[in-house]
């Protein structure tokens, strides 16, 4: 899943995952979608919980302020949403991005910044 273009909020990558018997790997890459130098995979995200931070060779912030789009690579797992910013948790409302499945595109916003439907979305799922 390629995102659509974004100027990079300062902070780091945090996703919401279930892949303790898969993996997600994020690049991130260049308006084209050609992963950048240092950023072509993340380093593995092997869990199910929240607020994971995504990790890569180089420091996320040396990319802060340009425009870029972030490639999901997804096995045997679910993303539930992802944000870049400071971590937050699902009660405090604000900054998590409802993406659903894998295979769906973002249409939408890639920095949320508390919108009603974020927080519906986590509390419908009791989190």
């Amino acid at each position: 899943m390629l995102t659509k273009p974004f100027v990079l909020p300062a902070g780091e990558l945090h996703v919401n995952a279930a892949t303790k018997d898969g993996s997600l790997h994020v690049a991130v890459c260049d308006e084209k979608g050609e992963p950048i130098k240092g950023f072509e995979a993340s380093n593995a995200v092997r869990a199910d919980k929240t607020a994971i931070p995504v990790h890569w060779p180089e420091k996320l912030e040396r990319l802060h302020g340009q425009t870029v789009r972030l490639r999901f690579t997804l096995e045997k797992g679910k993303l539930y949403s992802f944000w870049v910013g400071a971590v937050r948790t699902p009660s405090s409302g604000v900054g998590f991005i409802p993406i659903g499945d894998v295979d769906d595109t973002i249409t939408t916003a890639i920095v949320c910044d508390g919108c009603p439907a974020c927080r519906v979305q986590f509390r419908d799922e009791g989190r």
